[in-house]
């Protein structure tokens, strides 16, 4: 009866040792970034865009308020800069899921700042994280941007400060912006 016993225990230690080890080898994701732009990324973005009541052509869409995309009939009467900062937080949260969904790819831990700066990049530009396979500033992002120097993570925000061919002080100042909040 006793020798029953202590087989017994053996067997319930040995499976409780098994379940315990399972979770050990399941291969865990981590989630490395799922920010949403802060307020300080809101004003970058209202600094760098400019308030229009109206909507105007903005090289390939109609915008209005802060840079943010519309319809051609959209806002007739134009836009308050409330109705406007509404506008750029949901379409700026739609560029974050971007940022974040690149983060997450590559197991990338940002700060709040560096996603509020990558946001704003994207929200000019697009979804460059999969639009294009390589470019400095993922490859940094990608190999750790601790590990790289400021001035070669200033040069790879300055990639994309050229449209239509040329350099533009807009596109200038606004990388600027973006490389100090980063």
């Amino acid at each position: 009866m006793k020798t029953n016993k202590i087989s017994l225990n053996k067997i319930v230690c040995v499976i409780l040792a098994l379940i315990m080890m399972i979770p050990a080898s399941i291969p865990r994701v981590h989630a490395a970034s799922n920010f949403s732009i802060s307020q300080d990324g809101v004003d970058l973005i209202k600094e760098t865009e400019g308030f229009s009541k109206y909507k105007y052509w903005d090289h390939s869409q109609y915008s209005i308020g802060y840079g943010t995309r519309c319809g051609a009939n959209d806002y007739p009467n134009g836009i308050t800069e409330a109705e406007a900062e509404k506008l750029l937080r949901n379409f700026a949260n739609e560029f974050g899921k971007y940022v974040n969904n690149f983060a997450n790819k590559y197991n990338i831990t940002l700060t709040q700042n560096q996603f509020d700066a990558l946001v704003c990049l994207t929200y000019a530009l697009g979804d460059l994280w999969t639009a294009y396979d390589t470019f400095d500033l993922k490859t940094i992002l990608i190999n750790g941007s601790e590990k790289a120097s400021f001035l070669k993570i200033a040069r790879a925000f300055g990639e994309w400060r050229v449209a239509g061919g040329s350099v533009l002080q807009g596109l200038v100042n606004r990388r600027q912006k973006e490389i100090q909040l980063f």
